[in-house]
């Protein structure tokens, strides 16, 4: 793909500060390559920075979380609303309540770490064995 200079400037942005993350840019995101191609145009974020955080937020969850543990918690959630007959919520408040629930449910912390612990050279295993929720609730 061949990219315009504009294009290569937010490309080589959005590369420097995932690597301050200790992140790489991968081919398959969506939200960083809509930001490197179409800039202020983008459908979603439009600062490197918060894509940065956003893709080591996703990393985090993913990774070194119970995400499918939190889902089903938020689905849980989601299915009351509906009994209550509330509003669904949109697309953007539903992966934020997932979210959420995989912090707050799975993880000791409740929140993100201050380094994210691929920067701490700690295993995923040995992460999860020292800040992972092991009880229901």
């Amino acid at each position: 793909m061949s990219l315009n200079e504009e294009q290569q400037n937010r490309f080589h942005q959005l590369k420097t500060n995932l690597a301050s993350k200790g992140l790489e840019l991968r081919q398959d995101s969506d939200l960083c390559w809509d930001y490197v191609l179409c800039g202020e145009k983008a459908k979603n974020l439009k600062d490197p920075v918060l894509i940065a955080q956003r893709m080591a937020e996703a990393e985090y969850l993913h990774k070194y979380c119970d995400y499918q543990r939190g889902y089903n918690i938020a689905q849980n959630i989601a299915k009351k609303r509906r009994i209550q007959k509330l509003p669904a919520l949109a697309r953007q408040d539903w992966l934020e309540l997932i979210n959420e629930m995989v912090l707050v449910y799975t993880t000791i912390l409740g929140t993100y770490p201050e380094v994210w612990p691929w920067m701490q050279n700690i295993s995923i295993e040995e992460w999860k064995l020292k800040n992972t929720k092991t009880d229901m609730f």
